[in-house]
């Protein structure tokens, strides 16, 4: 408070609590000051509030979640009221073994029923089926944080993996490279590099993401991070595999010209709508005519 009243002109005194008006004047002038960031600041202040409440016992998570349902109910009515926006909302918490007596659904009067009309489910039902879509997602981010894949800056792109790799030890023994061990797996210069040793991928597993490819819901892609956990089982189980249809190298030339591909996809399945395998080319480039 004092450094706020600091900003007021010098010679005024202000004794007791500051007036409305006063606090109102000081905000002004804290504005003036930080024009650009005075809402970043402020909302970053909140933030930092907010989190000297988290965690503690289960009575204090049972209050802030009360207060914070209470302000939110608040909050959507005045809206609902003054400018005709009507909402609806979930609230729960996320801590599996803590917070299973904290949920709470709000509609406005704009919005009653919603749930009972649309998702077939009244408060009860909609606040369970909302618990277990959060605790599923605790869930799987948990795993993800063990499993995590491996994530590359852009630049090199070799990225360590864990496990056998039997495949990628056949370029190095058989062909010769040196560019894939048993410990490194490169990804976004793969193409160029079979190709730059006059190799061929075989086999390919059909469903998953070829090297170079972009993942199209990703504004970001991170390369071989980009692999779902279904894709990096496939490609594993292809790496692993000790049949015909396992995935191999093969040595072949015009590779470097996209005259042949770098890597053959195996064939798809039966129930697949694709009636041949994919290929990859050097300069990225795809065809079905596996």
């Amino acid at each position: 408070m004092e450094r706020e009243l600091a900003r007021l002109p010098k010679g005024e005194q202000i004794t007791g609590t500051p007036t409305a008006d006063i606090r109102k004047r000081c905000f002004t002038l804290f504005k003036a000051e930080y024009k650009d960031t005075y809402s970043t600041i402020l909302e970053t202040w909140k933030e930092a509030k907010e989190l000297e409440n988290m965690g503690g016992t289960l009575a204090q998570r049972q209050q802030v979640f009360d207060k914070s349902k209470k302000n939110l109910n608040h909050m959507f009515t005045a809206l609902s009221k003054a400018h005709g926006f009507e909402g609806a909302y979930l609230l729960a918490g996320r801590v599996v073994n803590q917070d299973g007596g904290l949920g709470h659904v709000f509609m406005t009067p704009g919005a009653e029923q919603f749930f009972a009309t649309r998702c077939r489910a009244g408060d009860d039902e909609i606040i369970g089926h909302f618990k277990v879509h959060i605790y599923n997602m605790v869930s799987l981010q948990a795993v993800e944080e063990v499993f995590e894949a491996p994530k590359t800056d852009g630049v090199d792109d070799e990225v360590e993996v864990h496990g056998p790799w039997p495949s990628t030890d056949i370029v190095t023994e058989e062909h010769g490279q040196r560019w894939c061990s048993s410990k490194l797996f490169p990804w976004k210069q793969m193409l160029r590099r079979l190709a730059a040793s006059e190799l061929v991928l075989v086999n390919w597993p059909e469903g998953v993401m070829f090297p170079g490819e972009e993942r199209a819901s990703r504004t970001m892609p991170k390369g071989i991070s980009d692999l779902t956990r279904a894709e990096c089982s496939k490609l594993l189980a292809a790496l692993n595999d000790t049949e015909d249809t396992r995935l191999h190298i093969r040595s072949k030339a015009a590779l470097i010209s996209s005259e042949e591909p770098v890597i053959i996809g195996a064939a798809p399945p039966h129930d697949s709508n694709k009636s041949r395998g994919k290929h990859m080319f050097c300069n990225l480039k795809t065809d079905r005519l596996g």
